[in-house]
């Protein structure tokens, strides 16, 4: 009996069977649906919401009236997620005037959910902004209270709602997984700590740097074990999933994975963190280059997501191998 064309592939793509294709036939296929605007759009929409998060406590921790310094940061999440996310959301839609009925199907999509989030997010957030900046009377009152805990919700929900997203797609193993939203939580606060850091340090924003240097030192080694665990993960999953976990760690995605988000983007970071604890001297400057290693590693980690992901392909032939997700 011939073998079929999925048992060669596969005998081709085992381990030690040379470098790993960057396109996989009919058989495997790496997904080419989501590439530069849609990573600018999560991307950046972790980087802004993590930021608005972080900004609020901190805003929340400030002695004194509005305006306070720390608002910065609110302002700056604020437009990364609203202006930033949203129109790359738009320029990576080949129909953008679908965006209008995005919010159709929330009882069962959660593309829908996240337009809701956002949508939630621009309300909310626009309003606590205004509160704490005074233009609003209300600010440390129970308006005030509740317009920022709204918007610090709304802001944790865009943070997970793409990691929802990409657990959908069950033929991609890369992303099919419970981890997914944890992850995308996680790597929003320590991405959004990082920034926050950065844009107070390099202008003279006074902050509570203990808040952000304990958040950092928790969130770090827990992403370096949520990374972790998604490659042992993987390398239980299906053959799909190990051929994702060897293009991350072995193939041409190894070099900004492995170096570039784990290495240089988390465990550097951490060290440099854990070392200017309690010291005076040096601490700023180790801050800002925590803060631009783990900002670029973020990126390279996210990027990493979407190009090693890989559709699992349909038993029947002739079954399209495409996945809605």
């Amino acid at each position: 009996m011939m073998p079929n064309v999925t048992d060669q592939r596969i005998d081709q793509l085992s381990v030690g069977a040379g470098p790993i294709p960057e396109t996989f036939e009919a058989s495997f296929r790496g997904q080419r649906d989501w590439r530069f605007w849609e990573l600018m759009a999560f991307y950046f929409g972790c980087l802004g919401a993590g930021l608005y998060a972080i900004s609020a406590l901190l805003d929340w921790r400030a002695p004194g009236g509005a305006p306070r310094t720390t608002v910065t940061g609110l302002i700056v999440g604020f437009v990364l997620v609203i202006v930033i996310k949203n129109g790359s959301h738009v320029l990576g839609s080949s129909r953008p005037g679908r965006a209008l009925r995005a919010l159709s199907q929330v009882g069962s999509s959660w593309i829908s959910r996240g337009s809701l989030f956002i949508l939630l997010f621009g309300i909310f957030g626009a309003l606590d902004v205004m509160v704490r900046l005074g233009w609003i009377p209300g600010d440390k009152d129970v308006l005030g209270w509740i317009l920022g805990i709204l918007a610090l919700l709304a802001s944790l929900a865009v943070m997970v709602y793409v990691g929802f997203v990409m657990a959908q797609g069950r033929r991609i193993s890369l992303w099919h997984s419970p981890l997914m939203p944890v992850i995308f939580l996680v790597y929003s606060v320590v991405v959004g700590c990082a920034l926050a850091t950065g844009i107070f340090v390099i202008f003279g924003i006074a902050y509570d740097t203990e808040l952000v240097r304990v958040l950092m030192l928790i969130g770090i080694p827990v992403m370096i074990f949520l990374v972790l665990a998604q490659l042992a993960f993987l390398g239980t999953s299906t053959e799909a999933g190990r051929i994702s976990l060897r293009m991350l760690i072995r193939g041409r995605l190894a070099a900004p994975y492995i170096g570039g988000a784990l290495i240089f983007g988390l465990v550097i970071p951490l060290i440099l963190t854990a070392a200017a604890y309690g010291t005076s001297g040096g601490e700023a400057v180790a801050s800002v280059i925590s803060a631009v290693l783990i900002v670029i590693g973020g990126y390279l980690f996210f990027s990493s997501l979407l190009k090693a992901a890989v559709y699992t392909p349909t038993v029947e032939p002739g079954r399209s191998l495409l996945v809605n997700i």
